[in-house]
């Protein structure tokens, strides 16, 4: 809407409209060669790529991945990061997703490249899955099961929300 080019680097599905502002990069946070593609001629990077803790490979994507775009991003003089990253950083149990966005989010800080980063808790669209699509199901339910004591906070943000906080960021100098 504001008229940027945006370049978006993915696993092959693409769930967006085209649009004359909007490339896609097929490739991977694992492989260089796809990030040399995706990083080139590019002032700002959103890293948004992620895996979590139950699938197999979710370190070497949120940790060498990170470090993968990182190296990049040097390489190519990228001028500031938005790194979305996750509340489960603050956790006093992160476990392994917390723990190794926790580890890209030091990665990104170390770098040298201005960052900034987000911490959304669970993030919705229309149709909501995972976490919050299972609470969205059960509240339609005459009995809603409560995990836990009941004290867990969520602060659910649309991702339309997001994407608006994300591209504020993109623009002022100060949150970079």
């Amino acid at each position: 809407e504001e008229g940027h080019t945006i370049r978006a680097l993915t696993r092959g599905n693409w769930p967006f409209n085209e649009h004359s502002n909007l490339q896609k990069v097929i490739g991977d946070i694992c492989d260089v060669a796809s990030l040399e593609r995706a990083v080139q001629g590019v002032d700002c990077i959103v890293h948004l790529a992620a895996h979590l803790s139950d699938l197999t490979n979710s370190k070497d994507v949120n940790v060498g991945g990170t470090q993968n775009l990182i190296n990049t991003a040097k390489k190519h003089h990228v001028q500031s990061i938005i790194n979305i990253s996750t509340q489960s950083v603050k956790l006093t149990k992160k476990g392994e997703y917390g723990q190794t966005k926790l580890e890209a989010e030091e990665i990104c800080n170390a770098s040298g490249i201005p960052t900034t980063t987000f911490r959304p808790s669970l993030v919705y669209a229309e149709e909501p899955n995972g976490a919050l699509g299972t609470i969205a199901r059960y509240s339609k339910s005459p009995v809603i099961p409560v995990i836990g004591p009941g004290s867990a906070h969520f602060q659910p943000i649309h991702r339309d929300d997001l994407a608006r906080a994300i591209a504020v960021a993109i623009e002022r100098e100060d949150m970079r």
